[in-house]
């Protein structure tokens, strides 16, 4: 308590961060967490995320896949960091880590027009309004989207997100 000013401001708010995190840990658990699971709880609620690093590492570890698919990925991909950095303020892990986030990212891609389909649709006589993902291609890009987040969460010992998705109708 000697230090005065904005340090010791910063040096409570650290202080209450891990306090926090501790006291919600032993009212789950009714144990203290070791160093490791403070450091993957911190990392889960506090710490905001490199999402086209992340994306990065994925796509280096689908070594199974064809050249082509992983192309799909990253466009799905990129779009899912672009959504993510125009909508989603925080930006942790327990923030992105759920099937809302996959759901709000589906009616995102449901309401934009992409920029290359308005110059294909423009060049090609055709009109714009009618330019949409289809019900399959939404379904394929949650499922990708799915997968990545999945990728994350074991990578961080997080819960992984289970559930199925079905077709959208619009």
């Amino acid at each position: 308590g000697i230090l005065n000013g904005l340090i010791q401001k910063s040096c409570y708010d650290i202080r209450n961060k891990y306090h926090g995190i501790i006291s919600k840990w032993f009212a789950e658990c009714d144990s203290y967490p070791t160093v490791k699971e403070l450091k993957d709880s911190y990392n889960a609620t506090e710490k905001k995320i490199r999402l086209d690093y992340l994306i990065y590492t994925y796509l280096q570890s689908l070594t199974t896949i064809k050249s082509e698919t992983k192309k799909n990925y990253k466009y799905c991909l990129d779009l899912f960091d672009d959504f993510i950095n125009s909508y989603v303020k925080e930006q942790t892990l327990s923030s992105i880590l759920n099937k809302n986030t996959i759901i709000n990212f589906e009616q995102h891609l449901i309401m934009i027009k992409h920029e290359s389909q308005q110059d294909y649709a423009e060049s090609n006589g055709l009109s714009v309004e009618g330019i949409k993902y289809s019900p399959v291609t939404l379904l394929q890009y949650k499922h990708i989207v799915l997968k990545f987040l999945n990728y994350i969460a074991d990578k961080y010992s997080i819960k992984r997100i289970e559930t199925k998705f079905n077709t959208v109708h619009y």
